[in-house]
């Protein structure tokens, strides 16, 4: 009787590791969108009617093998603290569609000529560089 308690308990054990083993990885996503640096950078910025528009073209890489659907931000800290923008973290808006938000195929390579970082103007109208921003990229389920 004490041996089949021992080996009903050693199956459930195994089963709830099985479980929460599946719940932990069997869900975890294979691969995500990258940017691919070498292929993106700054394109230009123009600071007209108190508005600074900063332009990059941007180039991603879905990893995994699922359509993901994401929008990107920029931090622009200098930008911020010069007074060229007013706001440190913007929301990229894809020219293409005049959106915020990008579907990228499972596999896909894309590129994007204009993604258009927008912020109010605060005084300044001079870039310190003219190198791509901190961009976070923000999947959306």
């Amino acid at each position: 009787m004490k041996k089949i308690v021992i080996i009903f308990l050693a199956v459930v054990i195994v089963i709830c590791a099985a479980v929460m083993g599946f719940l932990t990885f069997g869900n975890s996503q294979k691969g995500s969108v990258e940017i691919v640096e070498d292929k993106s950078y700054l394109s230009d910025f123009v600071v007209q009617d108190g508005e600074t528009r900063i332009n990059c073209v941007l180039t991603f890489k879905n990893t995994s093998d699922k359509n993901i659907t994401f929008s990107v931000k920029a931090h622009f800290t200098d930008d911020y603290e010069s007074g060229l923008v007013s706001d440190e973290y913007v929301i990229g808006i894809c020219e293409d569609t005049g959106e915020e938000i990008i579907t990228i195929k499972a596999g896909e390579t894309i590129e994007y000529k204009g993604v258009a970082f927008c912020s109010k103007n605060n005084g300044s109208e001079i870039k310190s560089d003219r190198l791509l921003p901190d961009l976070t990229i923000e999947e959306i389920e």
